[in-house]
């Protein structure tokens, strides 16, 4: 078997180093912390808080996902007939993490 070593060309947008400035003084962080926060779209002080502090309350309501309804109440059958319930779960780096039960 041989493995192709495949090159990746990284390419870095120069930041707007003034509003970078601006921006870091504004919320009382390092500049290398507000450019990325700008990069990830965080660019008001209210933005900032709510990304650097997390709550329950900030997640979308789950029943907004497709069939929901119907795995809560397979769960929740399952459970009242003393069924096992397999769980597989997934977290990737890319922060999205997924889950199936069976």
């Amino acid at each position: 078997m041989s493995v192709t070593h495949l090159e990746k060309k990284w390419s870095i947008g120069e930041p707007d180093h003034a509003r970078v400035r601006d921006f870091a003084a504004q919320i009382n962080l390092p500049p290398l912390l507000a450019q990325l926060l700008l990069q990830r779209g965080v660019d008001t002080p209210e933005a900032v808080h709510r990304f650097l502090n997390p709550s329950i309350g900030h997640l979308s309501d789950p029943y907004m996902l497709d069939d929901m309804a119907a795995a809560v109440e397979r769960i929740t059958r399952a459970r009242a007939n003393r069924e096992r319930v397999l769980v597989f779960g997934d977290y990737d780096v890319d922060g999205i993490s997924a889950t199936v039960s069976c």
